[in-house]
């Protein structure tokens, strides 16, 4: 079909998909306790409107309807007003308000494409990811994916990953290296691509701790290598 129709598996999933491989996180997040029900159900929501976004954009391109003449008045229901491009969000965007704290780190200028930073001759490479705050007691609570088939993406000298807690405007910094090694501490999600579960926790007075869940649970107070989210 694909030969017939002159179009690529590409193309097709820009075009026609309605949902990433991100987008599905949410499911295998660790729901362990009773006060966890709110935070799916949160998170179910937040996927059901992005779905609805998506489609609705798709349903105004393929009518050839002008966003801008719709009245402003109209309710978005999507209230993080992301933008779309090809029937996705725009990742890229999503992304920028991590690069001017990066730049400052690396004492560099970063630009993103496919969720990872670069710098302008490539030495630095950053997976980018970041998260909402999902309140557990008086802390906060992020969880991330950690994938590592997206570090064989990042072909710079040097490879990071950075994690952006948004609500505290925080965000940690780990070498590629060094998160090869606290993956073996990390619940793992198997599949075609398997993915690790990264918990950070923020509590009233800014400590960062890291839920490490191997060989047993502890918190690891990454604190320090933590930088502000400028």
């Amino acid at each position: 079909y694909l030969e017939k129709s002159g179009l690529t598996l590409e193309e097709i999933e820009s075009k026609y998909s309605f949902t990433s491989e991100e987008d599905l996180d949410w499911v295998d997040m660790g729901y362990e306790t009773s006060s966890d029900f709110e935070v799916l159900k949160e998170c179910y929501f937040d996927f059901l409107k992005k779905r609805f976004l998506i489609l609705k954009n798709q349903f105004y391109e393929a009518m050839k309807i002008d966003k801008s003449r719709i009245s402003s008045a109209q309710v978005e229901i999507y209230d993080e007003q992301r933008e779309v491009s090809n029937g996705h969000s725009s990742k890229e965007g999503e992304y920028s308000f991590m690069l001017p704290s990066l730049n400052v780190k690396f004492n560099s200028s970063f630009m993103v494409s496919k969720g990872i930073a670069h710098n302008r001759n490539n030495t630095v490479n950053v997976v980018l990811t970041y998260s909402k705050a999902y309140k557990q007691g008086s802390r906060n609570k992020y969880w991330f994916a950690f994938r590592p088939y997206k570090i064989d993406n990042a072909t710079g000298d040097n490879v990071y990953i950075a994690y952006a807690c948004r609500e505290n405007n925080l965000m940690y910094v780990i070498s590629k290296e060094e998160m090869i090694k606290k993956a073996e501490a990390l619940n793992i999600t198997d599949g075609e691509k398997p993915y690790y579960h990264v918990v950070l926790f923020v509590d009233e007075k800014r400590k960062v701790t890291w839920l490490l869940s191997k060989p047993h649970l502890e918190e690891l107070d990454i604190t320090d290598s933590c930088i502000p989210i400028r």
